[in-house]
């Protein structure tokens, strides 16, 4: 590894401050994915932006019986008070491409999406070194729907002086991702829009709840951004009770418990039904991304060998989340696993940056998307850029933060 490169990755920020504050991994040059594929995926995002809008607003999605714990929690959660809000959809869809060259879902994730700021820094990283590397608008992207939130919020409340929060379990410099975190509060505030860094107990001494409205240290809140909370595990009974406080009031989520709930792996399961897809989509939509969805079947139909075809994995958010043997194990916890078929993934040549010689990985394309809508009107529905993530061929977690994967970037042709 060059001491050059290693410089760049530290002026650009990209540090794992949870781990002695050394580069986040990363890898050391662009992959060679095909371009093609990206387009497609950016394409498909807009027809997966309208499923789970579609999905949200009904209300059998809310009435499943299922001992899931963070799904039962999250229902009891949602929003009761029927003054009209505007919906917002923010989620990133996770993609393989595999050897007949058809991109699969590897799942959909809707809170905490990581990496939307410091994937784009990578990327300007390798173009230093490398010509052609593809700089997705992740960052315009991002503060453009925050400020529609902000004006329409403006428009339909009445409101003046409003600001934004960053909802985090910790606001220390130790923070997961601490780095992404303060840089789009700085990006937002190049536009105008104060968003502050803060914990549910700043909340509980800053925060008062009035009628319809959110105040936080005097001001009125219009937009509260989750980078924690999506597992059971986060929860306590005054967390619980901060979030339904929050989704009654007239602030925007991001996600709203609708949107966390949509996002549950449970989902992924469920939408691989075409008699579900045609309940939200046309025949068109459905048959642009059926073909995309991975193939899924309860642990309940377990059978003898599905280790050599199958993963087993856990209905959790977060990093290692997936089981590569003894599934008989798991088979009486239908509601806490389910089994995916694996992916044949092309390869690309590349290596970590700590690492000397090109081996073969597997990229993994995350495709941002975006949709508002008021009162019936859909007012923005667009793909939001990309990130990419490698692993090791062979590896079957592609976390960056716990250094299973790395951040990667592609070329543009």
């Amino acid at each position: 590894m060059s001491d050059h490169f290693k410089d760049l990755l530290y002026a650009n920020a990209l540090i794992n401050t949870t781990n002695n504050f050394v580069p986040i991994n990363v890898t050391r040059h662009p992959s060679k994915f095909p371009a093609d594929k990206v387009v497609e995926a950016l394409k498909l995002q807009k027809v997966m932006n309208i499923l789970l809008y579609k999905a949200i607003k009904d209300h059998a999605t809310y009435e499943i019986s299922t001992m899931d714990e963070i799904y039962n929690m999250l229902v009891k959660m949602k929003r009761t008070n029927n003054k009209k809000k505007l919906t917002l959809i923010y989620m990133r869809t996770d993609y393989l491409l595999n050897k007949d060259y058809v991109l699969k879902q590897v799942e959909i994730n809707t809170i905490s999406v990581a990496f939307v700021e410091l994937n784009p820094r990578l990327n300007k990283v390798h173009s230093v070194e490398h010509k052609n590397v593809w700089l997705p608008e992740n960052m315009p992207k991002f503060v453009q729907m925050v400020t529609l939130v902000r004006d329409s919020f403006i428009e339909t409340n009445g409101y003046n002086d409003v600001i934004a929060l960053l909802l985090d379990d910790n606001t220390s410099l130790q923070s997961a991702n601490f780095f992404e975190k303060k840089n789009l509060i700085f990006e937002l505030a190049a536009k105008g829009i104060t968003m502050l860094h803060v914990t549910a107990k700043d909340i509980e001494i800053k925060g008062v709840f009035e009628n319809d409205k959110f105040i936080y240290d005097g001001k009125c809140v219009f937009f509260v951004y989750l980078r924690y909370f999506y597992n059971y595990d986060h929860h306590d009974d005054n967390i619980m009770e901060l979030r339904r406080r929050i989704e009654n009031s007239d602030a925007v989520t991001l996600p709203s418990i609708e949107l966390q709930i949509i996002g549950l792996k449970m989902f992924q399961v469920i939408f691989e039904s075409k008699d579900v897809l045609r309940k939200y989509l046309s025949d068109a939509q459905v048959k642009s991304i059926y073909d995309h969805f991975g193939d899924f079947k309860n642990i309940k139909d377990y059978q003898t060998g599905d280790e050599n075809t199958y993963i087993l994995k856990s209905m959790r958010e977060g990093g290692n989340t997936i089981i590569t043997e003894d599934f008989q194990n798991y088979i009486n916890e239908p509601d806490k696993y389910f089994l995916m078929k694996k992916i044949d993934s092309i390869t690309v040549s590349n290596r970590f940056y700590t690492e000397k010689d090109d081996v073969d990985m597997i990229l993994e394309l995350g495709v941002l998307g975006t949709l508002i809508e008021y009162d019936g009107n859909v007012i923005l529905n667009e793909p939001s850029g990309f990130i990419c993530r490698s692993k090791k061929k062979g590896s079957n977690e592609c976390g960056v933060t716990c250094n299973y994967g790395g951040l990667d970037s592609v070329y543009k042709n």
